[in-house]
């Protein structure tokens, strides 16, 4: 990846073939759940997980029933 800045606030992002024009401060957010590793369906997950570090499923079954761990750090073992 290779960034070229191109006016005060904004840079061109090269990947591969794909030229990507951004604010300066752009940076790439995560695309999967930290808890259960699948990758976030929708705009819904991604909301999510900036509210509650985890996807909408994760939230629903771990994160209000532990609201007070959550919080504090826990999340579950999951596996596989």
């Amino acid at each position: 990846m290779y960034k070229e800045q191109i006016s005060k606030n904004r840079v061109k992002i090269y990947k591969k073939d794909v030229i990507v024009i951004a604010p300066k401060s752009w940076e790439t957010s995560e695309k999967n759940c930290p808890v259960c590793k699948l990758t976030f369906r929708d705009t819904e997950d991604v909301d999510c997980f900036l509210e509650w570090e985890c996807c909408t499923d994760c939230r629903d079954q771990y994160a209000y029933h532990n609201a007070d761990k959550w919080q504090n750090g826990w999340r579950p073992k999951i596996k596989k």
